[in-house]
């Protein structure tokens, strides 16, 4: 009897775990995005197919009077509830009468044969037990029949294979990839971060520059405050970057070249981070040479020909990048904790140093020459700086509190660089230091010992918390080539490292030369990313940017061309140093050569990047909305 109508349909779909294996295996490959959506269309079609099949032959099974019906429909309801499927029989009693009249008897003749019956044993039943044998022997039934392996959308749950995720660390390219996670406290660790590396230490080395040039009070203050406002735009443009994405800067580049042509970029960028690292170091040190009255200084002889000036600098790196590497988590809370003892330190310090300065004495006029100069020289820290707060690299802004956030982001970054940058300018002015070093001596030797001693140690605490923050970017640049996990071993890396380069070349002139010569090549990069983001308006695929594979590429050749050619001309027009003499060679030589590299990166990108940026967007939002039209079907919402 065909008993094949009472079976369900068999299905043409795949299961959940062969999906997911099918989609891990079409990724692997280079057009493997386009691949995946392929698979998951076409799954989503075949469902559909089946689950209609599926709901005809139920609509069948239950008009049907058939004993068997009932049964199939039975076995569909265990079959969700992982039960025994039940034999399609029926009893005697439920078979139904077919034929109710013998028509013809056919007499068959049967020849013969010897049964053996034991004694005790009923001819009769020995005979049935052989013919029973000799019907059976021929039938070969396997020890383990499986259940068919058939599945049903109707209020059955779906649960995705627990082996299965798209995660970074299992591509290729990103295994050691991670996103740090937005924390709550935001806009207090970027506000007390503003202040540490841009309030403070920022102000006074510029203040001693231009006071050195003979600039006014007016051109210098209103030239100041105009390149601050500059730093504010660019740290906007670089929050909203990261609110949209999520990323940091370093993941981010991965859009403009490429996610191996991001490698280019960052090999200088880190080069950057690190001759910085090693500069900031060696002359926050050598600043506060006899500021403290100690029994040792810093020239002093403590291991042979070892100064005490090297053992107290490399003890202080390797400090500053253990905590950054292994206690990356603690960064937010170091610098509040050091911003507000920084700040009632400066407060104190320009209190007790207001005798040095003559009001009466201040020229209030402005050179708009002067005035632009100074605010280019300020807009250096904005391109130094650009993503490196600890929360411009995670979307951690809220829409609660927004007056207060921007509040302190315009504090922070505006009003109080340029007071702390007003003070100082009219003490350099007035009682300017040889060396520019010798301010926080002069201030040790006027004040009295409480005053000084206070203020200078909470000084030197905030130039370790800067140091730290340096340490942290750059371990954040090792990012471009993929590498987070690492991250605690690498600062063991990088605490070496800067050791060995403080004792070969303890000079800070050679470190000074180092990091103007990669800061070309930092501002071409900022110039790139900023337009891209311009162009981008913010949005970017983020499994694009953890994925050569994806829309981005591996390697994107004009922005590697843009870059090359935005630092040759950031070079051509730097002036000759230490390192490298062949510097501007164009016979043209500006201090604002890394200004000229970033604003021919930023055209650059503005030009040849549109078409490529509108296409990558335009098939972004087309998968966007093929996913979303297969979110209709069961199964496949996410």
């Amino acid at each position: 009897m065909d008993q094949s109508e009472f079976k369900p349909p068999v299905r043409l779909s795949m299961t959940d775990e062969e999906i997911y294996q099918a989609l891990g295996n079409a990724q692997a490959t280079e057009d493997g995005l386009a691949k995946a959506m392929a698979i998951v269309e076409e799954q989503a079609n075949l469902r559909e197919h089946d689950n209609q099949l599926h709901a005809e032959w139920l609509a069948r099974m239950q008009a049907s009077e058939d004993p068997l019906a009932k049964i199939a429909i039975e076995n569909v309801d265990r079959l969700r509830n992982g039960l025994d499927l039940l034999p399609l029989t029926v009893s005697v009693e439920e078979a139904p009468v077919v034929v109710d009249e013998v028509l013809e008897i056919i007499e068959i003749e049967v020849p013969a044969t010897e049964t053996s019956v034991e004694p005790g044993q009923d001819a009769f039943e020995a005979l049935l037990n052989e013919a029973a044998s000799e019907a059976t022997s021929a039938i070969s039934v396997p020890d383990n029949v499986p259940a068919p392996a058939v599945t049903f959308d109707e209020d059955i749950p779906v649960e995705s294979a627990e082996d299965f995720k798209i995660a970074a660390d299992e591509d290729a390219l990103v295994f050691e990839e991670s996103i740090e996670k937005p924390t709550r406290s935001g806009w207090r660790a970027n506000a007390a971060f503003w202040f540490i590396t841009l309030g403070l230490i920022v102000p006074m080395v510029v203040a001693y520059l231009v006071a050195a040039q003979a600039v006014s009070f007016g051109s210098a203050l209103s030239g100041f405050a105009l390149g601050t406002l500059g730093v504010l735009v660019l740290a906007i443009s670089a929050h909203f970057t990261a609110q949209r994405t999520g990323e940091a800067f370093v993941v981010t580049k991965r859009a403009t070249f490429g996610v191996f042509g991001a490698f280019v970029p960052g090999l200088v960028a880190i080069g950057f981070a690190f001759s910085l690292l090693i500069l900031a170091l060696v002359s926050g040190v050598q600043s506060f040479d006899s500021a403290f009255q100690l029994d040792v200084g810093f020239g002093d002889k403590v291991f042979g020909s070892v100064s005490m000036a090297t053992v107290i600098t490399i003890a202080t790196l390797v400090v500053v990048s253990l905590v950054a590497g292994f206690a990356q988590a603690s960064r937010r809370w170091i610098n509040i904790v050091v911003a507000v003892p920084l700040m009632i330190a400066f407060v104190v310090g320009a209190l007790a140093t207001r005798s040095q300065v003559s009001f009466s004495n201040i020229d209030w006029s402005i050179s708009p020459i002067q005035a632009l100069t100074v605010a280019g020289f300020v807009a250096f820290a904005g391109i130094a700086t650009y993503g490196r707060a600890p929360k411009v690299n995670a979307n951690s802004f809220s829409k609660i509190n927004t007056f207060g956030r921007w509040t302190a982001a315009v504090a922070t970054i505006v009003l109080v660089p340029t007071l702390v940058f007003a003070h100082f300018f009219l003490v350099y002015a007035q009682n300017l230091p040889p060396d520019g070093f010798g301010l926080l001596n002069a201030f040790a030797l006027i004040q009295s010992p409480a005053i000084a001693t206070g203020v200078l140690w909470v000084g030197a605490l905030g130039v370790v918390a800067l140091l730290f923050n340096l340490a942290s970017a750059t371990l954040e640049e090792v990012r471009s080539f993929a590498v987070n996990r690492l991250r605690g071993w690498l600062s063991l890396v990088l605490a070496v490292l800067g050791s060995a380069a403080v004792w070969y070349v303890p000079a800070g002139s050679s470190w000074l030369a180092a990091s103007q010569l990669l800061f070309v090549g930092v501002s071409a990069v900022v110039g790139m990313q900023v337009a891209d983001s311009l162009l981008r308006r913010g949005a970017y695929h983020e499994s694009s940017l953890l994925r050569s594979y994806g829309f981005y590429g591996s390697f994107s050749v004009f922005a590697l061309i843009g870059f090359v050619a935005s630092t040759a001309a950031g070079l051509a027009v730097s002036a000759p140093n230490s390192l490298a003499d062949w510097l501007g060679f164009s016979g043209w030589v500006t201090p604002f050569s890394p200004l000229v590299a970033f604003a021919f990166g930023l055209v650059w990108q503005l030009a040849t990047g549109f078409a490529r940026v509108k296409k990558q967007q335009g098939e972004v939002a087309e998968v966007e909305l093929r996913k979303a039209a297969l979110s209709e079907f069961p199964g496949f919402s996410e």
